[in-house]
């Protein structure tokens, strides 16, 4: 037995207090830590299973090594499960060690320990259990090479420790996983919010489902919430361990979306035969054939009980919640919905309603909405004034709660007070979108100006970005009360913004403001910003007065502050000579304007200031002012005995350029070592040739190196190059190498690149190096990038970003590779890179287009690159990415032609496309009229750009020698109704060609014309060209145009039955008694085709009802020739009850009349009901 060592009690409160305030996965790792410190062991592993789920899982392994503490979690091991299942102490050595626990002990920690110890944890006194889940958590501690003093005292002491925190600890955390469900589901509840009947009967449901967990179907407008009902039917039924998972139909090619049902969802199986809640969005996009197959396998899930259920126990085992935004039964009614899917869900649709059929509800929604705004947004806006409430409710809300939501939440924002008003809601409100196209950033005038009222700091840097893209007068009094703000800051961009964009009352305001000012900060920025971008004519669109605004800034000058003193001579002197920058005179100039003598007197105060940084600013002011005898001062200020002093001469000399020998001298001579580090950068700034061999020589000084290479750096000369490569292979400081291998990235020259690529391999100088070669470029450069673009190497993204600048054809080949084999993140690098190297990278992206793991990134790649040579290729693939149109979109109108070539495949695809394009599609649309297979696609195109494509059409037409593509081209001009075409329309309606006539008549369909009207009444009653009347009909039905209803009219009692019937139609659609009339009339019709048109109308108005038809019109007493008449008709009515009559009059044993009677109306009931069916 081995010695017990004292319970170290430190370590069991460091335990306890870890129990208190720790998470669980920190608990675990954090646990497993203490207990190998505590044993002294060189790992521990701590364990445990919840009742009812998998045994032998190592949650938290700790391990002492080369590395401080590694943890690794969630290892499943034999370990222990044996341990529990001993249920008393385990006490190895290496030689007792059973060969199963060798080998688990093998797998945990790579190696065999030499002891092993292992407890179960104890949780609690030990007690009967009625059920495994009153028996609580199961668990185990195992240490390796535990110290040999300790010993299964020890043990037994620590275990209840553990085995009771974590207890406490797996208690918090099913506790904080509730929490977070209930808040989930509070967040979700926003759809039951309101008063409306239907809203109530929703809250019926959520309650009543767990009785009956049967499939539902969801329905509502976009916008409604349909989702988040989903989401609380899963939360509150019996399936609410299940996964939730949601698939859009509409995102999915219906093939895939077919196969992922029933045969395979990307590897997972079936997506019925998986235990999950799915939520099947937009379902009336799947095939037809796949609503139907679904219909079939929820079947006995909605007539069971739940999935699986059914009566014959083989219902799906996903439990299924289709949502629409269609009426389901309208939609099985016109052919677009499986009327199996409707009929399955009779009884179990849900209809969520829209926003604007319960106004009542839009307060109680918005006061929701917002509350929910200020938690996110940390605001304390307290409500809405009743006139933003009343604005809330009038609104028609087409996207319905999602739509209110974002309303309410960007109020909140922007909110400026304690409420949100009216006056702020009116620029975000949706109807609002389309009568304001000023835009700022994705903002309008009136977001932009809330942004800079706004109290939130991040709200107000938004509207600074938004002005700095575009300037807007109105925020002028807002940056002028804003420049009252305590903070320097927002005083500061208020300067700034106001002194650039503002006219001369602005910047007198801005002027008196900083004479109050204490924030020197502040008024120097002021100062700056006046004489850098009003006094040198950089201002608003009115400068004011150079002088009055010069003047103004001389108070200044005396200023007791140096700082500002200094920044005001500069403002003066930028005024004076034009250049805020330094003086570019020389010593004898060409004779130029005087200077005001207001500004020269106020500097020359300033000369004999005693402040070293103002006399020198000053006397270099003075010398680009033009008073050279300053220059003489300025440069015995450098035997001034003061560094100060002669620090701030070297400075100000720094601007002057024939102060290169001065500032030499100070570099070699000068005692200081910060003048001469100061000299030095003044030279790199005058990037004098002259400086480039003394800052060369000065490299052997440890003290100015870094100062001289980074002034050489500036200057650019290849001279430097060879005493940099040096530094960079001999220099012991990291920062002068990094230095001197950014300048020799700066200078250029692509001949250093190889010698500079071997030190890619020293830590210190990878980063460095690597911004150099991309700046570089060349062979060299390349191949070093191309060999650290892997997905291993620390540096393979700043790699792949140096390659997007200097990849040349020699990198298309590597990188396309990668795109099959990169993680996602290092995806869109990549494509970067191949879209800087551009064309030659476009043949080997069509071909990776054919490998699935690379499509994605091979699209967008091409996308960027925008060569129309994609265009087709990226076609061929359109159902397998959605980025597919967003790549042929940027590649622009380049990709027309190449897409027109695809025709007819793809056209709803390549019409979308076009449309974006603009009226850069209009010529080949219209040169695409000759094509027959594509023509109705081209006259689509055409009337989208209406106007703008008027011209086109016309100029085609003097030269169109095809009688058909003429008459393509005047029925398009017709529907665009262009005051230009109508010359040309009028020749042909007149003229004696039945096609060009007829195009031009169908085309005026849609001219509201008085004129227009009176030419198809004309052509309505012609006798000769039936095709021409025909037309004639429906352009005036679609018109209806009171004065063409006479027309109509004379056309019903035409001798053709197709005028006839064309003449209803026509009639019909006027509507209100005329339609009545009609229908009536056109039913006492002999001709069949009229008479099958009169009833199918008659049948939709409700006019024909089929008892009262047979009563009133098959009576014995009705003359039998009329009866043969009624009875055809009753053959075009839909529905079983007219089909049980025919069926009747066909049979033998009606007896209506005479032998010959009966023998007449069976006679034409028998082909009416066949002629009926073969009709279905």
């Amino acid at each position: 037995m081995r010695e017990t060592p004292a319970v170290p009690v430190a370590l069991i409160e460091r335990l306890t207090t870890l129990g208190r305030a720790g998470d669980l996965k920190t608990f675990r790792a954090e646990a497993a830590e203490l207990a190998r410190e505590l044993f002294g062991a060189r790992a521990a592993a701590l364990s445990h299973v919840e009742t009812g789920d998998r045994e032998k899982r190592i949650d938290a392994l700790a391990v002492s090594g080369s590395a401080p503490r590694a943890v690794r979690a969630d290892r499943w091991s034999d370990l222990p499960g044996r341990v529990m299942k001993k249920g008393a102490p385990m006490d190895f050595t290496a030689k007792e060690i059973p060969p199963k626990i060798a080998e688990e002990c093998q797998g945990l920690l790579g190696r065999l320990p030499r002891a092993l110890l292992a407890w179960p944890l104890a949780t609690g006194p030990e007690r009967a259990c009625a059920t495994p889940d009153e028996c609580g958590p199961e668990g185990s501690l195992a240490v390796f090479d535990p110290d040999p003093r300790a010993g299964a005292a020890l043990g037994e002491i620590v275990a209840p420790v553990l085995g009771a925190h974590l207890t406490s600890m797996l208690a918090l955390d099913r506790s904080a996983k509730e929490r977070k469900r209930l808040e989930t589901l509070l967040g979700l509840s926003r759809v039951l919010v309101g008063g409306h009947p239907r809203i109530a009967e929703l809250r019926e449901w959520i309650v009543e489902f767990p009785r009956d967990p049967r499939p539902v179907l969801v329905q509502g407008e976009r916008g409604t919430g349909k989702r988040h009902f989903a989401r609380l039917l899963h939360a509150h039924g019996p399936y609410a361990s299940r996964l939730f998972m949601e698939i859009d139909c509409s995102r999915y090619p219906k093939k895939v979306l077919h196969a992922g049902f029933f045969e395979d969802w990307f590897g997972k199986g079936p997506l019925l035969d998986q235990e999950v809640f799915l939520c099947v969005g937009d379902v009336l996009s799947l095939a037809l054939s796949t609503q139907e197959k679904l219909a079939q396998a929820l079947a006995p899930a909605l007539e069971g009980a739940g999935p699986g259920r059914g009566p014959t126990g083989h219902g799906p085992k996903a439990f299924v919640v289709p949502i629409t935004a269609r009426e389901i039964r309208a939609e099985a009614s016109a052919g677009i919905a499986s009327a199996k899917l409707a009929g399955i869900f009779e009884g179990r649709v849900l209809v969520v309603p829209p926003l604007r059929d319960r106004p009542d509800d839009v307060p109680a929604l918005a006061d929701r909405f917002l509350r929910e705004a200020n938690q996110a947004l940390g605001h304390e806006v307290r409500g809405f004034t009743h006139r933003a409430l009343q604005v809330l409710r009038h609104e028609p809300w087409r996207g319905n709660l999602a739509e209110l939501a974002t309303v309410v939440t960007r109020a909140a924002r922007l909110a400026s007070g304690h409420q949100i008003d009216a006056r702020e809601l009116a620029h975000l409100l949706p109807h609002a979108a389309g009568e304001d196209r000023a835009r700022t950033r994705g903002l309008d005038e009136g977001a932009v100006l809330a942004l800079l009222r706004s109290p939130r700091h991040r709200n107000w840097r938004d509207g600074l970005y938004a002005l700095e893209k575009e300037f807007l007068p109105a925020s002028v009094p807002i940056l002028l009360e804003k420049m009252e703000s305590e903070e320097p800051v927002v005083r500061i961009e208020c300067v700034r913004l106001l002194a650039r964009h503002g006219d001369a009352r602005t910047r007198k305001k801005i002027l008196e403001r900083l004479s109050g000012e204490d924030n020197r900060d502040v008024v120097c920025e002021g100062i700056r910003a006046l004489g850098e971008a009003v006094l040198s004519g950089e201002g608003g669109s009115s400068p004011p007065p150079d002088n009055e605004t010069a003047r103004a800034l001389l108070p200044f000058l005396s200023h007791e502050d140096p700082g500002i003193r200094a920044t005001a001579i500069r403002a003066v002197a930028c005024r004076a000579t034009g250049d805020g920058r330094r003086g570019t005179e020389p010593p004898n100039p060409e004779p130029r304007p005087p200077s005001p003598g207001y500004a020269v007197r106020g500097i020359r105060e300033r000369s004999s200031d005693p402040h070293p940084r103002v006399r020198a600013q000053a006397l270099a002011a003075l010398y680009r002012l033009g008073e050279y005898d300053a220059y003489r001062d300025l440069a015995a200020m450098l035997g001034d005995e003061d560094d100060d002093v002669r620090l701030e001469a070297v400075r100000a000399l720094g601007e002057v350029p024939e102060a290169v020998g001065e500032l030499l001298r100070a570099l070699e001579d000068d005692p200081s070592i910060d003048v001469r580090i100061a000299a030095a950068s003044a030279l790199g700034d005058l990037r004098d040739p002259q400086a480039v061999r003394p800052l060369i020589g000065r490299l052997s000084d440890p003290l100015l190196r870094l100062s001289c290479v980074e002034a050489l750096a500036r200057i650019r000369t290849s001279d430097a190059t060879g005493p940099f490569l040096a530094l960079v292979a001999e220099e012991g400081s990291s920062l002068v190498r990094r230095a001197a291998v950014s300048a020799l990235g700066e200078m250029g020259e692509s001949s250093v690149a190889e010698p500079l690529r071997e030190y890619i391999a020293v830590p210190t100088l990878a980063p460095t190096v690597l911004e150099a070669l991309c700046k570089l470029g060349g062979p060299a450069a390349e191949e070093t990038l191309l060999s650290l673009a892997r997905p291993d190497h620390p540096l393979c993204l700043p790699a792949l970003k140096g390659l997007s600048k200097v990849g040349t054809e020699t990198s298309v080949e590597p990188l396309v590779e990668l795109l099959g084999t990169i993680p996602d993140f290092l995806g869109l690098p990549v494509v970067e890179a191949l879209a800087g190297i551009g064309e030659p990278a476009v043949l080997p992206l069509i071909e990776a287009l054919e490998d699935g793991a690379k499509r994605p990134w091979a699209v967008a790649a091409l996308g960027e690159i925008g060569d129309p040579r994609a265009a087709q290729p990226l076609m061929r693939h359109y159902d397998d990415s959605g980025r597919v149109a967003a790549a042929i979109a940027r590649i622009g109108p380049q990709a027309i032609e190449p897409l027109l070539a695809v025709l007819p495949d793809r056209a709803t695809e390549i019409m979308d496309l076009l449309i974006q394009f603009g009226e850069a599609s209009i010529d080949p649309a219209v040169e695409l009229l000759t094509r027959p297979d594509s023509a109705g696609f081209a006259e689509e195109i055409l009337l989208y750009f209406r106007e703008a494509a008027a011209q086109p059409l016309l100029t085609f037409a003097e030269r169109a020698e095809d009688e058909d593509v003429l008459a393509r081209i005047l029925r398009i001009l017709g529907r665009i109704g262009s005051r230009e075409a109508f010359p040309l329309l009028l020749k042909h309606f007149v003229s004696h060609e039945a096609n060009l006539r007829g195009a031009v008549i169908e085309g005026l369909s849609e001219v509201d014309n008085p004129l227009v009207v009176e030419g198809l009444v004309e052509a309505a009653s012609s006798t000769s060209d039936p095709r021409g009347t025909l037309l004639a009909l429906r352009s005036l039905g679609k018109l209806r145009a009171a004065e063409g209803f006479e027309g109509v009219q004379a056309a019903a009692k035409h001798a053709s039955a197709p005028v006839r019937a064309a003449a209803l139609v026509a009639a019909a659609n006027f509507g209100g008694d005329a339609r009545r009339k009609a229908i009536l009339s056109a039913l006492a019709d002999r001709d069949d085709l009229v008479l099958a048109v009169a009833v199918r109308l008659a049948r939709a108005d409700g006019i024909l009802d089929v008892h009262r038809f047979r009563e009133r019109h098959l009576a014995p007493a009705i003359d039998v020739k009329k009866q043969i008449l009624w009875i055809r008709a009753l053959g075009h009515v839909r529905g079983d009850t007219a089909a049980r009559v025919l069926l009747s009059l066909a049979s033998e044993s009606e007896g209506r009349g005479t032998a010959d009677e009966d023998s007449m109306r069976r006679s034409v009931a028998g082909p009416s009901l066949v002629a009926r069916r073969s009709r279905r």
